[in-house]
């Protein structure tokens, strides 16, 4: 039974952090379009070599990459929580990324224990949700 409570514990985190990542991811896209003129210009002083254009395609790479993980977490949720309390074979179900962390192909433990080095990773994409990640990120 703590087993079953753990996991379905663990279930609910994921689901809040992803709610979570893409809320706050909201605004940082919506600055990154509003102030496009000012963040490339903050982005050119620190790395002057970077043409507009890249620096564009960097700013729409890192702002998706903000929600990419969450969004598909959260469209794979339920068939994948239904597939498993069920006891539904995996081949059969459309949740590819949860299933690559249950089945231990994303970690190095498969189950309970790999959801939660998933929600552990979800947690640092929730702090990394600001416009000076994603500054950052375009720079690297």
């Amino acid at each position: 039974m703590e087993k079953l409570n753990n996991f379905t514990s663990i279930l609910g985190q994921i689901s809040s952090v992803c709610e979570n990542i893409i809320r706050r991811s909201v605004p940082v896209m919506k600055s990154i379009l509003d102030d496009k003129k000012q963040l490339i210009n903050t982005i050119k002083k620190k790395h002057p070599d970077l043409e507009e254009k890249e620096i564009k395609q960097r700013l729409q790479k890192a702002a998706l990459f903000l929600v990419n993980d969450a969004k598909t977490i959260k469209k794979e949720f339920r068939g994948f929580i239904d597939a498993i309390l069920q006891y539904e074979s995996f081949e059969n179900i459309d949740a590819p990324f949860l299933t690559e962390v249950w089945m231990g192909d994303t970690y190095d433990c498969r189950g309970v224990d790999s959801l939660i080095i998933l929600l552990q990773d979800l947690e640092s994409q929730l702090k990394n949700c600001t416009l000076e990640y994603v500054i950052d990120h375009v720079i690297e």
